[in-house]
């Protein structure tokens, strides 16, 4: 999927979301806990090896790894990016 398909397929996923107006990764986080039923546990580490952020899908939980010592804006992309992992449904 690429150019035009990729960005519509995108504006629907976010639509499907029903986000209010005004939300942060962690207020998205806390959404999609609930939707699917599932503790969402973002969990900050130091040093994370092959990058800066990482999901689990553990039994009990997702736990979304990022880098500790980074810039809060950076935190939030990172938790952002790992999201996208579970509204996509990627395995």
């Amino acid at each position: 999927m690429r150019g035009k398909g990729l960005r519509a397929a995108c504006e629907a996923r976010l639509r499907e979301l029903d986000l209010p107006d005004v939300v942060d990764v962690r207020g998205i986080a806390r959404l999609l806990e609930a939707r699917r039923g599932r503790p969402i546990r973002l969990w900050p580490v130091r040093d994370l090896p092959g990058g800066t952020g990482l999901w689990i899908d553990a039994p009990a939980a997702d736990y979304l790894c990022y880098e500790r010592h980074t810039a809060a804006l950076h935190q939030d992309l990172i938790i952002a990016h790992e999201l996208g992992h579970l509204i996509w449904g990627h395995e």
